[in-house]
């Protein structure tokens, strides 16, 4: 008697590792946000929104911004002064009553980038073999034919998702530093958007102060 059969539960391993992939980075776009929350000194009005990861379906790095403790905010900054505004200059950020620097876009990604390395774990797979069909004698098996199904899914999971995770931190370092307004000048009348890494926010209200004294908030 012979019997051909595949084993389903190797397959239902392959789709429980296929489950954990890395994911693509989804750009942000300030610009395209919808922002609900806003804040203004000295005729500089600072919109912005948190959780734009989360928005964006970034979820490895949405969830690395509840572990580590940093926030990715989307900011819309227009100055209706008639100064020339410049960061780290003129400008002081706040979330809160706390002033914060943000984070260099090179930390930023660091911080919450996914990890490559990890998935060095699906070579774990090319031993595998599925069993494409068994001869049985009274009972007993006296033949197993097998296909080194493995040999393909090792190390082709491994380099797909390392190049994947790998090019997605490059374009989420990649907007991050577009959108960087360190030493940024904004000129009066001029609508600047940014993205701004804050460390340990907690979703505080973000503030700008400008030029000199307190951070003064208009809801």
């Amino acid at each position: 008697m012979k019997t051909f059969f595949t084993k389903s539960l190797l397959f239902a391993g392959v789709i429980g590792m296929l489950s954990s992939c890395a994911s693509s980075y989804k750009a942000i776009v300030p610009e395209n946000i919808n922002y609900t929350a806003k804040t203004e000194n000295n005729q500089v009005l600072l919109e912005y929104k948190y959780d734009v990861l989360a928005e964006r379906k970034n979820k490895k790095y949405a969830k690395r911004e509840k572990t580590k403790f940093v926030q990715i905010a989307s900011v819309k900054i227009t100055n209706n002064s008639s100064d020339v505004v410049t960061f780290n200059e003129s400008v002081r950020y706040f979330a809160g009553a706390n002033a914060f620097t943000p984070l260099e876009p090179t930390i930023a990604q660091k911080t919450l980038k996914q990890g490559v390395p990890i998935y060095l774990l699906y070579l774990l797979m090319t031993n595998g073999k599925m069993i494409t069909g068994e001869e049985y004698t009274n009972g007993v098996r006296t033949k197993q034919e097998s296909f080194p199904i493995g040999l393909i899914l090792g190390p082709g999971l491994t380099a797909y998702n390392m190049i994947k995770a790998g090019t997605a931190n490059q374009n989420f370092l990649k907007e991050l530093n577009k959108y960087n307004l360190q030493n940024k000048q904004i000129l009066p009348g001029e609508t600047v958007y940014g993205l701004v890494a804050i460390p340990n926010s907690s979703y505080n209200p973000l503030y700008l102060q400008v030029n000199t004294g307190a951070p003064q908030a208009q809801q």
